[in-house]
């Protein structure tokens, strides 16, 4: 702050004194003074200073209302009187001719109070009125003074410079007054503020504490940027918002920038409501098909109220049990992830989830039908893939099982119906299986053909087929020929053919049977032979064919068994049927060979039998054995010059080659005959002669057994009679 010295022109006082100012004049402000300021020499208006300007950087000039430069100030930077170096400058009104005046002899004025501090108090919303408070000076005596400037009249001095109770609305100009000297400061025009308006009652919206927010928040609607806001009526805040508030009461206000605050209102925060923990492990299937009903279960969770299930995808529905804790679902086209929340009072448990696959489509499959024995396909062409990229997977059982890679072929060997499984894997997940079904229908029993080949004399042959069922179709060669009728004649020689029938209703064939037709036969020339017949040592004839010889030919003489060898040994007596049969089975003509009997004599008759009756005589008596030929054929050749040989016990009896025969001894006798030829013939029957020896009679005590003279014993009978021997009937 600078210190300004005053001079006076001297032309402006009486005499031409000069006056120095002999006390500063300190008047608050730097560098620069103000206008309008009125300087009182002894108790006169000598001076009316109008206006101010700066001449140079240390010296300001003041004017008069004639704009006549009445003194200058020049500046001193320290706050010592040097009257030998500062001059009061003064000029004439009329010559403008400056003076220097350094007499120290002067005048002396007292300075003005400085331009009034005050501080106002202003009304506020419970206040009506305002108050002024103005700074002291300083050391001295001062009285301070309020006048109303505007607004009606009102004016108060007192000495400690505070104004209460002023009214709102007006201008108030504040001066002090130095009780020393009586100076008065220039005028401080300050204003007392219309009583403020009270903020308007403010609206709000609360967003209570969440499941998983704990606080709360306040949202009063602003005002404006003249507002500021407040939950407790004491501490405010430019943000119409609040968060983070706990739960409880609140009391809601807003305040003007006048300081006046609205009434309050209540906000309530809610306590945060509880969230249920996190539901238990989802059980239901994880792969599943599409389209198909599966069911999803989690144990009740503590306090829940519901259950908010959120399926894989849009394309899966809930049938049952949507808010439970078991729900029954329709799968959709495709998987993802299958969660379930608990719900108590609107807040929502962690999820509970769990990812589901769904299956694949299955394969595109058809069934197949074959005839028994045909010959089957792979069943590759029987499924194709439903998805781009999919790999078959064949099986042979409808669960479990090994997959294989490559499809199976199915048998034909027996009727009945084979199922075969086949799924597809996409992505590495793998579809149900599909079914293929392969019916093989029977076929129809293999014929049996009844061929008559061709012979000598027709070159071709006949088919006569049996075992054919009801409405069948026979075919010759698959389609060659074909009838109804199952008879199939003029066949073509030397071919071989396969033989079906056809099942009406399944259109299936039997097994061909196959039929072979020999080629043309030319059967051997009329057999030749010799013979030679029986003898008396040899019983049977023999046959040899002497044509048709070789190993292609084979030989009968009864027309059913036929050897290789074109010799017949052992022939007994007969007559045969000699023919040929060449390697083409072709028969000769039957030529008839006769072989003689052997020429024996007949066997004879003993005693006229051939099983005569035993004979037995008591020794002494005779018996004759008869030896004798059947009635017939007793003339033939083979009877002619007969002799006889006795046998006893198959030993011969030399001598003994009579018709008859007288046996001294007993045993068993037989004859044979021999005729011209020295054939002998079979031996006789067999007749036992037994000859009992006469008894002899033993008479005990002297008894004495006499026979009559002249009986006979053969005829006379004697009775003997003893306790302990064995009696004879001779």
């Amino acid at each position: 702050m600078y210190t300004y010295y005053l001079g006076l022109y001297a032309s402006e006082v009486s005499n031409t004194a000069n006056i120095l100012v002999e006390s500063p004049i300190s008047l608050g402000l730097s560098e620069e003074l103000l206008s309008d300021i009125d300087f009182n020499l002894s108790e006169s208006d000598i001076l009316d200073i109008i206006s101010y300007s700066r001449a140079n950087n240390n010296t300001t000039e003041f004017n008069d209302s004639n704009n006549n430069q009445h003194m200058n100030i020049r500046y001193i930077n320290n706050n010592n009187m040097n009257t030998n170096n500062n001059a009061i400058n003064t000029r004439s009104s009329n010559s403008n001719t400056n003076s220097n005046n350094t007499n120290n002899n002067s005048l002396a004025f007292n300075p003005l109070p400085a331009l009034p501090v005050a501080t106002v108090t202003q009304p506020t919303c419970t206040i009506s009125t305002g108050t002024i408070t103005v700074n002291s000076p300083g050391a001295g005596s001062y009285s301070y003074t309020v006048i109303a400037s505007s607004g009606g009249t009102f004016s108060s001095t007192n000495n400690n410079g505070i104004f209460s109770n002023l009214l709102a609305g007006r201008s108030y100009n504040i001066t002090i007054t130095n009780n020393s000297t009586g100076c008065t400061s220039p005028a401080l025009n300050v204003v007392v503020n219309n009583i403020p308006s009270r903020a308007a009652s403010p609206t709000f919206s609360i967003i209570d504490p969440t499941c998983t927010i704990a606080t709360g928040t306040i949202s009063i609607t602003s005002l404006g940027a003249n507002y500021t806001y407040s939950i407790n009526g004491i501490n405010y805040q430019s943000s119409n918002i609040f968060s983070g508030l706990n739960a409880g009461s609140y009391s809601v206000t807003t305040k003007f920038n006048n300081g006046c605050a609205s009434e309050a209102a209540s906000a309530i925060i809610a306590a945060q409501p509880i969230t249920p923990p996190t539901p238990g492990v989802i059980t239901g299937n994880t792969i599943v098909n599409t389209t198909s009903s599966e069911i999803y279960s989690i144990s009740p969770v503590n306090g829940a109220t519901s259950y908010t299930w959120s399926l894989p995808s849009n394309s899966w529905t809930i049938t049952s049990g949507i808010n439970t804790n078991t729900i029954t679902t329709t799968t959709g086209t495709s998987g993802g992830t299958l969660s379930v929340v608990a719900n108590s009072n609107g807040c929502t448990s962690a999820p509970q989830i769990i990812s589901i696959i769904t299956k694949p489509n299955v394969p595109i499959v058809s069934n197949i039908t074959y005839c028994q024995g045909v010959t089957a396909n792979s069943l590759a062409g029987n499924a194709t893939p439903s998805s781009a990229g999919a790999t078959l997977n064949w099986y042979t059982l409808s669960s479990g099982g090994t997959p294989q890679s490559t499809a199976p072929t199915p048998s034909t060997g027996s009727s009945g119906v084979q199922t075969f499984y086949v799924s597809q894997t996409v992505g590495g997940v793998e579809s149900d299986r599909s079914a293929i079904t392969v019916t093989v229908n029977p076929a129809p029993a293999t014929l049996s053909v009844n061929i008559t080949q061709p012979t000598c004399n027709v070159n071709t042959a006949t088919f006569s087929l049996t075992g054919g069922i009801a409405n069948a179709t026979y075919f010759v060669n698959t389609g060659l020929l074909s009838n109804t009728t199952g008879i199939f004649a003029n066949i073509p020689a030397n071919a071989t053919y396969s033989i079906t029938q056809q099942d009406p209703s399944t259109g299936c064939l039997s097994v061909g049977a196959s039929a072979v037709v020999n080629p043309a036969l030319v059967p051997p020339t009329n057999p030749t032979f010799t013979i030679i017949q029986p003898d008396c040592i040899n019983s049977t004839g023999k046959i040899t064919i002497t044509n048709n010889i070789g190993a292609s030919f084979t030989y009968s003489i009864d027309g059913n068994i036929y050897q290789t060898s074109p010799i017949f040994n052992g022939i007994n007596a007969g007559t045969y049927s000699v023919t040929v049969l060449n390697a083409d089975g072709c028969y000769s003509n039957v030529i008839s060979a006769t072989v003689n009997p052997q020429p024996l004599p007949s066997q004879p008759l003993l005693n006229g039998s051939l099983t005569p009756n035993n004979i037995v005589i008591c020794a002494g008596n005779a018996t004759t054995l008869t030896a004798s030929l059947t009635s017939s054929p007793t003339a033939s050749a083979n009877n002619i010059g007969l002799s006889y040989q006795w046998y006893n016990n198959n030993v011969i009896i030399p001598g003994a080659g009579n018709a008859t025969f007288n046996p001294t001894a007993s045993g068993n006798y037989s004859v044979i005959a021999t005729n011209n030829l020295g054939c002998t013939s079979a031996a006789s029957g067999t007749v036992s002669v037994t000859i009992n020896p006469l008894p002899t009679a033993s008479i005990s005590e002297g008894a004495e057994l006499a026979l009559s003279n002249g009986n006979n014993c053969n005829s006379t009978a004697i009775t003997l009679s003893a306790n302990t021997n064995t009696s004879s009937s001779t």
